[in-house]
């Protein structure tokens, strides 16, 4: 038995390499990093969300192809029906199901965030557009945070994927 990877939606298009950005006042700045902050956390909360889903999946499937196994192997030869199998089993339905609700509500989140940081960069840059030429004392261009796919990736990597029965 074998688990795939979930397949997430086509990668969101990216940007063509960094250009320079501009220097600004600390104020705009900090209005941007709020902004990207905002954006990280929904992000991250959005890929946690889908790898749980696919690891309770994961785990509730191979439980169900063959619970025997799945207690010797995880549950140190256990029967399965014993506490802990089933009390492993509880939690990942529960985990499951919870998320499975939330997920809708962290995706509509995530495009509310998006769009807001789409607003501050357009306003702060048109705000720069009317102050002029950098000064001494400006700052740099925050970094944008990572890209969904990339957090999804990691999220991914931090659950192990349960070994593989050899074919019988």
């Amino acid at each position: 038995m074998s688990f795939s990877m979930p397949a997430f939606g086509a990668a969101a298009p990216t940007a063509p390499a960094k250009a320079r950005r501009p220097a600004m006042p600390r104020q705009l700045a900090l209005q941007l990093r709020g902004s990207y902050e905002r954006l990280r956390e929904c992000r991250c909360a959005c890929a946690r969300g889908e790898a749980l889903i696919f690891h309770c999946r994961q785990q509730i499937l191979e439980y169900e192809a063959d619970p025997r196994q799945f207690a010797r192997t995880y549950f140190s030869g256990s029967a399965p029906d014993a506490f802990a199998v089933l009390a492993s089993m509880r939690r990942a339905h529960e985990t499951l199901a919870r998320y499975q609700g939330e997920i809708a509500g962290l995706q509509a989140e995530l495009a509310a965030a998006e769009a807001e940081c789409a607003r501050t960069e357009q306003s702060v840059e048109a705000r720069l557009a009317t102050l002029g030429a950098p000064r001494p004392n400006w700052c740099r261009w925050p970094e944008a945070p990572h890209a969904l796919e990339k957090m999804r990736r990691s999220h991914l990597s931090h659950f192990r994927l349960r070994p593989q029965p050899a074919p019988s």
